[in-house]
């Protein structure tokens, strides 16, 4: 009774950590294809109000434009300060290239501070010179002096520099590029199932240590 009573415990223990120490295990997982410049000199672009608008042509190699041009679905990631507090308002961010082009509004009350925020779109085809660049733009839509955030920029200027109301910057966003794992949707079934099986052993574990015992009179 004692020995299963303790390996209940110690499996629910484990089960406990599991869930708690990897919850990232049942996310989506990326693949990244640009990586983030470091900070370097770094400063923020001032407060994303409506109107105000960043944009990049993004210097990238042959390499990596070759992997994008087939894509059908992308990840943009892009880095933002939001002073520490509650912010509230709109930021319309759009990756346009020769081959496509992904859009999306975020609302800038889920973005956390000093982190690269993700934001995942099916692409939209588009015909275009396999030389024509690529821009990244981020425009706000609506924020207010106490309520807007803004995108961090580095001096490093390896993927470009940045124009903000086009006027040039001489610095760079903070952004990267990835698109979704595809072996995400079967490694979260598989740990699913493992789970399944985990939580189906303490329940006997748990039913036979718990149940009352029978002895048969001789």
């Amino acid at each position: 009774m004692l020995r299963l009573t303790l390996t209940v415990a110690i499996c629910a223990a484990a089960a406990a950590v599991l869930f708690f120490r990897t919850p990232t295990y049942f996310e989506q997982s990326y693949v990244s294809i640009v990586d983030p410049l470091p900070l370097r000199s770094h400063r923020p672009s001032g407060l994303l109000m409506d109107g105000q608008t960043l944009k990049q042509e993004l210097k990238l190699s042959a390499q990596v434009r070759t992997s994008l041009e087939s894509l059908k679905e992308v990840c943009v990631r892009t880095m933002f300060g939001t002073y520490g507090r509650q912010n509230a308002g709109m930021l319309h961010v759009v990756m346009d290239t020769p081959w496509w082009t992904v859009a999306k509004d975020l609302d800038v009350q889920k973005l956390r501070d000093n982190t690269l925020a993700t934001f995942c779109g099916s692409t939209s085809p588009r015909s275009g010179n396999d030389s024509d660049p690529m821009v990244l733009t981020i425009k706000g839509l609506q924020g207010t002096p106490r309520g807007s955030v803004s995108a961090w920029m580095t001096a490093d200027l390896g993927k470009g520099r940045v124009k903000l109301n086009g006027v040039d910057q001489d610095m760079g966003l903070v952004f990267a590029i990835a698109k979704p794992d595809e072996r995400t949707p079967s490694r979260v079934m598989r740990q699913h199932v493992l789970l399944a099986i985990f939580l189906l052993t303490i329940g006997v574990l748990s039913w036979k240590a718990l149940r009352p015992s029978t002895i048969d009179a001789p």
